[in-house]
């Protein structure tokens, strides 16, 4: 997993969710500014454990980081399970 990984899929997520183009999804815009409101972050969060498995990935998490890029550079600093087991 990189962070071109977690952006792809963050920014699917949203187009999705929102109904939009993949390439209207800017990453430095906040996800206020692109129309991303609670249920869709929770939506995100799901998504993101689905692809990655991260522990720690909340609402709250891209609350705090509040843009794709942002958001991609946190997850990338999260540990997953697999993580500790090869370490």
């Amino acid at each position: 997993m990189d962070i071109d990984d977690i952006r792809r899929v963050l920014i699917h997520a949203i187009a999705r969710e929102l109904e939009i183009s993949p390439d209207d999804v800017r990453t430095d815009v906040t996800f206020t500014d692109l129309g991303v409101d609670s249920v869709t972050m929770i939506e995100l969060v799901i998504d993101l454990k689905e692809a990655f498995g991260r522990a720690g990935l909340t609402p709250s998490l891209l609350a705090e980081n509040p843009t794709i890029d942002a958001t991609a550079r946190a997850v990338v600093s999260l540990r997953s399970p697999a993580d500790d087991e090869a370490g």
